[in-house]
């Protein structure tokens, strides 16, 4: 129970619940003090405690998190006690558990096999992107994820080695349904926030090729979002897609998609997606994306598309949604009045993917 299925729980919590059950949820694999701090104990003695270790890192940074946004109304009256909450206090945490771990791969990685070494890289990929999520929770620059190359090339690395090996994907390289730890968390930031575009299309590759369905959520449907963004974000560069890898090209922070919310789009004679087939395997979703197309110090505005997301296989799933917290005004729904227009624009269906 304490090793396989409440981590297993942990996980669907911090991935199905919406951010107000999780935070009245307060579930902790390990100990918590008076002060909601997690007690990780002296050392890690298997892969398992590490990775119920890191879970608890995470409930405990994303509730910390979330005080910026219950607490301070507006982002620019985050002083030196948020910076605390968002920055000192998860460093310190997670600085804690990666020394632990580091302890645990120096003491017993000579004598692990290949499942142990696999387990201990998919909580090293874990760690590394919620590190990132934790560095670029209060920035307001878009272009800030670009620092990270280095990052974003050892977690491709160790997602490709996961991916491809046949004893753990066998026959076509992937499976169906995964109830652990997923990577799809780490393709956010992989296919999403790593605007270098050959990392960026090594990211969406491997995305095609995780497990299917990680708890009610689909890869495929992350996959054609974040190929649209791509889409959106380079369309800016006034060049092919040849040249923008050959070349190396970021977007501009004008052109990048800060965030993005689908919504199934009700079937309806007025709505441009009222068509779906009768296996509820392709949904439309309302797409918004949101974006800074004045710059930096612009107002946020968003561009609504209606696109046709298709499922890996049949039954019911989640709706796609951003895994990444960010801490912005844009979402508390008063206030996007003031942050700046709204543009609703309903596009072109896009067919479903056929590969």
């Amino acid at each position: 129970m304490e090793t396989e299925i409440a981590p297993l729980l942990s996980v669907f919590r911090i991935n199905i619940l919406n951010k107000e059950d999780v935070e009245d949820a307060g579930f902790y694999l390990n100990p918590v003090d008076k002060n909601g701090n997690v007690v990780l104990g002296d050392r890690f003695e298997n892969i398992r405690q590490a990775r119920a270790g890191l879970l608890d890192v995470i409930t405990s940074v994303s509730q910390r998190l979330q005080t910026v946004d219950e607490h301070i109304p507006n982002f620019h009256q985050v002083g030196e006690k948020v910076d605390q909450i968002t920055h000192d206090i998860p460093n310190e945490i997670m600085s804690q558990w990666e020394a632990d771990f580091d302890d645990l791969v120096l003491r017993q990685s000579p004598s692990w096999g290949n499942k142990e070494r696999q387990a201990a890289d998919i909580v090293r990929i874990i760690k590394i992107a919620e590190t990132l999520g934790i560095r670029n929770y209060m920035t307001s620059n878009e272009c800030s994820w670009d620092s990270a190359r280095a990052e974003y090339e050892e977690m491709l690395s160790i997602a490709d080695s996961l991916i491809s090996d046949h004893s753990r994907f066998p026959d076509d390289g992937f499976r169906l349904l995964s109830l652990d730890f997923g990577m799809l968390f780490c393709f956010h930031l992989l296919a999403w926030k790593c605007r270098w575009p050959s990392l960026r299309r090594w990211a969406l590759s491997l995305l095609r090729k995780v497990p299917k369905r990680e708890w009610l959520l689909d890869a495929k449907h992350y996959h054609a979002i974040f190929s649209r963004i791509m889409e959106i974000e380079e369309a800016q560069l006034g060049a092919s897609a040849e040249e923008i890898t050959q070349r190396d090209l970021v977007p501009p922070e004008h052109a990048r998609i800060y965030d993005f919310t689908p919504q199934p789009s009700p079937s309806s004679s007025s709505s441009p997606c009222s068509s779906s087939n009768s296996s509820g395997q392709v949904v439309c979703y309302a797409v918004t994306f949101w974006s800074k197309p004045m710059g930096l110090h612009g107002p946020l505005s968003s561009v609504t598309e209606y696109m046709h997301l298709e499922a890996s296989q049949p039954g019911e799933t989640a709706v796609p949604s951003s895994l990444i917290d960010k801490h912005h005004p844009r979402l508390r729904t008063e206030e996007i009045a003031s942050i700046g227009p709204r543009t609703t624009s309903a596009m072109a269906c896009l067919e479903p993917n056929e590969s």
